[in-house]
């Protein structure tokens, strides 16, 4: 349930309210994006962090830059300590002990070393080929599962076609 929770807070309110702040303070300039989207020259100015504070810095001055600055840093350690511990769990599972903690967090703690210094282009496409390649175990144990839970959802819909039926019968023989 606090997974949900997590969720709806992350992406409905905090993104709504941030897209809302860079729209109505005035910093995001529609013209002059779509002119640099179509010439190919969207520089980092444009989006995302600097975006987001320079529109909170319209209101509370310095302060906005800093709150910014707190969240991205925070989010960021809680990022890297949620995806810690699932790989973490995760190796435990498939290993059936623990004796790969260290050896993990030691490689963990080396990929987080290297994506802080490295290329920021190069770090994002090995981030999106990474969370990629985690779809393949779990599409896999889906095609090997399915013929299981479509097995199970016909069970579930013969007794509810059933039980629709028996109550249907004993409702007119009431009558």
């Amino acid at each position: 349930m606090w997974g949900i929770f997590e969720v709806f807070i992350a992406t409905l309110s905090v993104c709504s309210i941030t897209a809302l702040v860079i729209l109505t303070s005035g910093v995001y300039q529609e013209n002059a994006a779509l002119l640099a989207i179509q010439s190919g020259t969207v520089t980092s100015a444009m989006v995302g962090a600097p975006l987001s504070a320079a529109a909170f810095s319209t209101v509370f001055g310095r302060f906005g830059v800093v709150f910014v600055a707190v969240c991205l840093l925070l989010f960021a350690f809680t990022s890297l300590l949620g995806s810690s511990y699932y790989g973490e769990r995760g190796l435990q599972y498939l290993t059936g002990t623990d004796r790969w903690r260290w050896p993990y967090r030691a490689a963990f703690l080396l990929a987080v070393v290297a994506g802080s210094v490295g290329d920021v282009a190069v770090v994002w496409q090995l981030a999106d080929i990474f969370n990629g390649l985690m779809a393949l175990p779990n599409l896999c144990a889906l095609l090997l599962l399915s013929p299981e839970a479509l097995g199970l959802l016909n069970g579930w819909m013969a007794v509810r076609t059933d039980g629709a039926a028996h109550r249907g019968r004993s409702r007119r023989a009431g009558r």
